[in-house]
This record gives C-alpha cells, sequence and structure tokens, in this order.
C-alpha cells in the first residue's frame, strides 16, 4: 500500500501494509507477513506510524529494510499535492472532508503524480473528471463531480499562492448525474422501518432523530441533552463547514420527538450510543443504519434519504424554501430546490389549475370557456365561487377557504407528518 508521508516529504511503497473495518466502520490498519498480522494505531503517514509499522515487520522477520521514500520532484503534481495538503486551506477542512479529498488526491497522484501541473489545460482536467467516471462497476458521476470538486480547490489554492496563473479546473463543468443520487424514503418504506424497529429501539430513536430534524448523520451523533434548551429547542453547531464558519442550528421539538426522547434513558452525553456505550463515529453510524434497514428489509435505504425524505414532506405540506433553508441549514435556495424534486406535484397541478380563468374586459369577472358549466361538471355558482377565492389569494381544500400565507407559515411544522400519524396510531400516549 502506497500511503503519503504527513510532513510531505514524498510516497512510501509499505508492502505488508492491509486495512480492514471494524463492526463500526473505523479502519484498521495491519502489518501483516508470513501469516502474523501485528495491528498498527499511529496516526497514518506520521512518523510514529513508519517506525511502528517497521518495528512490527522485526517482531514478525527479524531485520528489515524498509522501502526508500520517493521525493516528490518540484513542479510536479505530486509535489503541489504535498505543499497543498499541508496548507492551513487544506487543515482547516474538517475531518470527513479531508479524508475524501486525500482519497482523489491519492488516486490523481497515483496516476499523474510525475507530470508537471503548470502545463494543465482545461481538456486536460476534462479528461481526468472522465477517467474519474468510468469505472468496472459503470459509470460513476457522482464520484467524477466529487473529484472535480476536489481539484477544484486544489487548483484555486495554487492561484491564491501564485503557484498558477489561473485556475485550470474552474471552467469545467460537472456530469450530469442520471438518478437524484440517495434513494428518497416513501411513506410505505417509513412504515415498514418502523414495525421492525419501533421507537422503543435504538434505531427507532434514530429515525425519529434525523426524521423531525432534518439532521445530517454528522450531527445526529453528537446530538444529546446537553443540547437541549430550557423552551424545547436543540441548539448545535452544524459538523459540516465548521472548519470554514460556524453554523448555529436551533431546532424546534416537537411533541412527538419529546415523547420518544423521554422514553429512552438519558444517562448519555449522546442520545445514540454504540453496544459499548460510546458515540457513534460518522462512518460508523452511517454503516449501523444501513445494517438496521437491510434488517428491516430495505436495503435500498438510508440515513440521508431519511433527510430527503423529511423535506419532501415539509415541501408537500407546502413549506417555503426560506422555511427549509432554516430547518435542514442549506444557505442557498438552490439546495432547498434540490431536495424537494418529489415534491407532491399532483396537488400543485390541481391548485394552479383552480387558478386558470379569463377576466371579462368589461366587469372584470371571471368567465367560464364553456358557458354555465365548468370543466369537469362543475356548475357555474361553485365555477364562480373557486375563481372568487383566487383572486383573494385563497385556495378552497376541503369545503375551507384556506389562505396561501397562512399555509406558508403552518407548513415548516412536521406536527401532521408521517412518522408522527404512525406514532400516534400506534398508540404510544402523546
Amino acid at each position: 500500500m502506497r500511503i503519503i508521508l504527513k510532513d510531505g516529504t514524498g510516497i512510501v511503497d509499505l508492502k505488508f501494509l492491509r486495512s480492514d473495518f471494524d463492526r463500526h466502520g473505523n479502519v484498521r490498519l495491519y502489518c501483516r507477513r508470513k501469516g502474523r498480522s501485528i495491528r498498527l494505531r499511529e496516526k497514518i503517514g506520521t512518523p510514529g506510524f513508519i517506525e511502528e509499522y517497521r518495528a512490527a515487520l522485526v517482531a514478525i522477520d527479524g531485520a528489515v529494510t524498509l522501502p526508500s521514500i520517493k521525493p516528490a520532484a518540484p513542479e510536479s503534481l505530486r509535489w503541489l499535492v504535498q505543499h497543498y495538503i499541508r496548507s492551513a486551506d487544506f487543515q482547516r477542512l474538517n475531518t470527513t472532508t479531508q479524508t475524501i479529498r486525500r482519497r482523489d488526491l491519492d488516486g490523481l497522484v497515483e496516476r499523474h503524480g510525475d507530470k508537471r501541473f503548470g502545463f494543465l489545460e482545461n481538456r486536460h482536467v476534462r479528461a481526468l473528471r472522465d477517467e474519474r467516471s468510468n469505472s468496472a462497476q459503470g459509470p460513476t458521476p457522482h464520484a467524477a463531480n466529487n473529484f472535480l470538486k476536489t481539484v477544484r480547490s486544489l487548483f484555486k489554492w495554487a492561484v491564491e499562492v501564485n503557484l498558477l496563473e489561473r485556475n485550470p479546473a474552474r471552467d469545467v463543468p460537472k456530469i450530469k448525474a442520471p438518478s437524484d443520487g440517495h434513494h428518497t424514503w416513501t411513506e410505505d418504506e417509513i412504515r415498514q422501518f418502523l414495525a421492525r424497529h419501533p421507537p422503543s429501539s435504538k434505531a427507532g430513536l434514530a429515525m425519529a432523530l434525523m426524521f423531525f430534524l432534518g439532521v445530517r448523520r454528522s450531527d445526529v451523533v453528537k446530538l444529546g441533552p446537553q443540547h437541549e434548551t430550557p423552551d424545547g429547542y436543540l441548539r448545535l453547531v452544524e459538523s459540516k463547514g465548521a472548519g470554514r464558519q460556524k453554523k448555529i442550528t436551533t431546532l424546534f421539538i416537537q411533541p412527538e420527538l419529546r415523547a420518544v426522547l423521554d422514553s429512552h434513558s438519558g444517562a448519555h452525553l449522546t442520545y445514540i450510543t454504540t453496544a459499548y456505550r460510546a458515540p457513534f463515529s460518522v462512518a460508523g453510524f452511517g454503516n449501523w443504519f444501513k445494517e438496521q434497514c437491510r434488517l428491516a428489509g430495505l436495503g435500498h435505504c438510508s440515513a440521508h434519504g431519511l433527510r430527503k425524505a423529511a423535506a419532501t414532506v415539509a415541501a408537500n405540506n407546502g413549506a417555503t424554501e426560506i422555511q427549509l433553508m432554516a430547518q435542514f441549514g442549506w444557505t442557498t435556495p438552490g439546495m432547498a430546490a434540490h431536495y424537494t424534486k418529489r415534491v407532491n406535484r399532483k396537488l400543485l397541478a390541481t391548485q394552479a389549475s383552480k387558478l386558470i380563468s379569463i377576466e371579462d374586459q368589461k366587469g372584470n369577472e371571471s368567465v367560464p370557456l364553456l358557458g354555465g358549466v365548468a370543466p369537469g361538471g362543475t356548475n357555474r355558482a361553485k365555477y364562480d365561487a373557486i375563481s372568487m377565492a383566487s383572486k383573494q389569494g385563497g385556495v378552497p381544500m376541503g369545503g375551507r377557504l384556506l389562505s396561501l400565507r397562512a399555509r406558508s407559515l403552518a407548513a415548516a411544522s412536521f406536527s401532521h407528518s408521517i412518522l408522527g400519524f404512525y406514532l400516534l396510531i400506534r398508540g404510544i400516549g402523546f
């Protein structure tokens, strides 16, 4: 296994280095030789790790000689990457983002590390993007777009420190993905999950937290009683982007969620703990929750898909983009639109159709196109009532006039959501 040294001095190939994952999704490293394995616990790439690896080889094989470290040639991509990962720009990224970008950068260095970065052009970056998109398992546009995001940051930093005159990745477009990413949970799938994992279980608690709060898995693993405020809210600093700018989010604890939380012991600093009563890592929680989905017969579902479901339910109930941004921690309206693609278009189209009318040029009144009978058999009086309601800013809903403004203000609450209704009919007692 080839690793980049943390001090930026080069790359070393550790022939007997192996890795696997524990049941919580954490990476474990070993020195494996002649059927024996010795666990390595130092941080990979550090001098302490290299010394620990050398000592493990000595314990297994006696005296050994480590492979020489390959220094990076000046002005090569390897040299640029090594300096970038030591920069303040890279170091202030959160751990998860660093891990993802290191994976992309390591792959770039592995294939093209000895090439000179000063000669890179737009067409070269496009070719690298396409190269990353093609894998043995088929097209992977999301991986290619993540890679493009990584190299954009790399070359942007290079321009800022005067190593490049321009960013060759800036104008390279992302690949249009044929799918919407993570599967969005449906109402039936939420019910199916809760039938296998009731709210009294740890998995049911995890679902309630993610659905009612709309938090990311990087936030749900650190939520606990210490984040609760006396007035019934949860106040936390979002993990995503915390290295660049801290975003403090305040989320309302709905009665349904409050009941679920009260049914669990509050003896720990986090609501959700491992089998060893310790907080989950982000990756560990994702793997654990994925396993709970499989146990419920929902192997295609994930934690992130549940967040998308919560946003979709809110949008179906009429939540505005501003409300969605506040609830889910998005900073641009575009993200709200991205997460609500599955909004109930039938309901919206029905409401919009009731607003279609022709104004009389003299009396400024709505006139149906088909005389006394409106489309669909609606009589004249009822059709006129619909048209008048539309002028007053409201839409008839079940015989009652609900103003669009009132509907918008009420939409942010999830009190009548799928999970709340399901918990009520289960008779939990709130």
